[in-house]
């Protein structure tokens, strides 16, 4: 036993003499407490009244109150192949395009938060049919300032 102190008061002079530095979680591991809660997790497993703790957790009794369905964000259906949204791009042009084309339902599901905290999953063709119902739209405008354009330049020259 006095071995045993001798050695960790060397251990510590050690340290200081050196001057150690150590992070403030690497310190957190070994605190006396820390020590403790494993020592006395290690005996509720091995005595086995870890479930005699009185705390219920979704974890411990095998279920979860979140089912998680894989269907498609703008079909709805879950055959195919589909995708998790993994960018704010995706979620912006989703958003942007949506409201172009005035898409009720989409603005609803978007409504709900970003795509990727919902975890939206979607077909490729879903998502590039999205851009194609507004490219017709984007065209038109485009037509529209054009003559706009060419009305008021011929307007302009005949003054």
């Amino acid at each position: 036993m006095f071995n045993q102190f001798i050695h960790e008061i060397s251990i510590a002079f050690k340290l200081q003499l050196m001057e150690a530095k150590w992070h403030k979680t690497c310190r957190n591991k070994y605190t006396e407490m820390k020590i403790e809660r494993q020592e006395n997790i290690k005996r509720k497993i091995e005595s086995g009244s870890e479930e005699n703790s009185g705390k219920i957790t979704r974890q411990s009794i095998g279920c979860s109150t979140l089912t998680m369905t894989h269907d498609c964000f703008f079909c709805g259906e879950s055959s195919g192949e589909l995708h998790k949204v993994a960018t704010f791009g995706i979620d912006s042009n989703v958003r942007k395009y949506s409201l172009e084309v005035q898409d009720t339902v989409l603005l609803a599901k978007l409504s709900a938060g970003d795509m990727i905290s919902q975890e939206a999953m979607y077909h490729k063709r879903c998502y590039s049919n999205l851009f194609n119902k507004a490219r017709p739209q984007k065209k038109a405008m485009g037509r529209k300032i054009i003559s706009f354009m060419a009305s008021f330049l011929l307007n302009l020259w005949h003054i």
